[in-house]
């Protein structure tokens, strides 16, 4: 829930800030202007906004009306609640907001050394309209046109357990598509999941009226509901490489490398709970192969259908991610050096670093 600060919240909020910015400081050499800001007074402007998320501050927004017109003055999220789509919710609230104010545009600024932020807000659509230097700071000014109606549209939400490989495709592909979703967790099936997936699988995906399921589809949704970067290529060879590779990945990949290896290490349904070795075992060989062939292909280009990133690459990002952290899946990636080249090009985009999960349920 998105509401109006409260007047005893003024240091809730600036704890959210300040955890959010904190990290910045070595990189600009001193405190950003958001940690510096006066959240009393903000508030009692009716100026702070805080997101909710089972009765706890996790995100605060600043919104300012200006004789430019409203600015974002300031969006924060607590660290640990990061990569979970709660940022993205902020931005699409604000855009209502200016919507319903009667704007058709919004601005924000940023500083020039947070390159990441500017990425991510080119990638939501805001355009770069001026860099000035500006109360010590050098500031970064950029603006959005609103579309008629604003962005007061239904929420896209992703439901699944944020650990599971295909629940994170989902939202890699929501936000290299520039799209704001909220992250439903939930373990297969429950209730929330059986309501969309007839087999109680994850993810899921409910976006106002249209209910999906299956996460080849829910991508394929994402690509063609909303404006922004193609996931998939729209050239006739291009597409086809990429949905090649999503259903190599699906149909041979996964099935082994997580659905019998990796749940062989963390879902064994052994008494102790140990690993099961006949079946890590029984799996190795064949993995062999697949690295073997992996590593071979991706020794000819960067990513799995060419030369540019495609929704191909966030199916087997997640896959890739367990396999370099399990004993022998981990020499396999250490040996094919191609496979590893393509983990670092991928991972470190936004979309890798801010999706990147919490450990299985279980383990440390």
């Amino acid at each position: 829930m998105i509401r109006l600060a409260l007047p005893h919240e003024a240091a809730d909020v600036r704890d959210v800030v300040h955890a959010a910015y904190a990290h910045y400081i070595d990189r600009i050499g001193k405190p950003p202007g958001p940690m510096q800001d006066d959240y009393n007074r903000r508030i009692d402007d009716r100026q702070a906004w805080v997101l909710e998320d089972a009765g706890n501050i996790v995100g605060v927004l600043v919104l300012q009306e200006t004789a430019a017109g409203l600015l974002l003055d300031n969006i924060a999220v607590l660290p640990q609640r990061q990569g979970k789509g709660h940022g993205r919710v902020l931005m699409q609230f604000a855009e209502a907001e200016a919507s319903r104010l009667g704007y058709h545009d919004i601005h924000l600024y940023t500083h020039a050394l947070m390159t990441e932020n500017i990425a991510l807000y080119q990638r939501v659509g805001y355009i770069e309209t001026r860099r000035i230097s500006e109360k010590g700071f050098d500031r970064v000014y950029m603006t959005k046109i609103l579309r008629q109606g604003g962005m007061a549209m239904a929420t896209l939400e992703i439901i699944g357990a944020p650990q599971s490989n295909f629940v994170r495709t989902t939202r890699i592909a929501c936000m290299e598509k520039g799209v704001p979703y909220t992250l439903t967790a939930a373990r297969p099936h429950t209730p929330e999941v059986n309501a969309v997936h007839p087999l109680g699988k994850i993810p899921a995906l409910r976006h106002g009226e249209v209910t999906l399921c299956e996460s080849s589809a829910i991508c394929a949704y994402v690509d063609r509901a909303f404006d922004g970067p193609p996931l998939i290529p729209r050239d006739a060879p291009g597409a086809a490489r990429t949905e090649q590779w999503i259903s190599l990945h699906n149909t041979a990949i996964d099935p082994l490398v997580v659905r019998q290896y990796l749940a062989a290490h963390f879902f064994s349904g052994l008494p102790d709970g140990a690993p099961d070795r006949a079946k890590i075992d029984a799996a190795l060989p064949k993995m062999s192969e697949i690295f073997a062939w992996l590593n071979r292909e991706l020794g000819t280009r960067d990513y799995l259908a060419g030369d540019s990133w495609t929704i191909a690459d966030a199916f087997l990002l997640p896959t890739m991610h367990y396999m370099r952290l399990l004993p022998e899946s981990s020499e396999m990636v250490k040996a094919s050096p191609n496979v590893a080249a393509w983990f670092d090009r991928v991972a470190v985009r936004p979309s890798g670093k801010e999706t990147e999960p919490p450990p299985m349920p279980g383990r440390g």
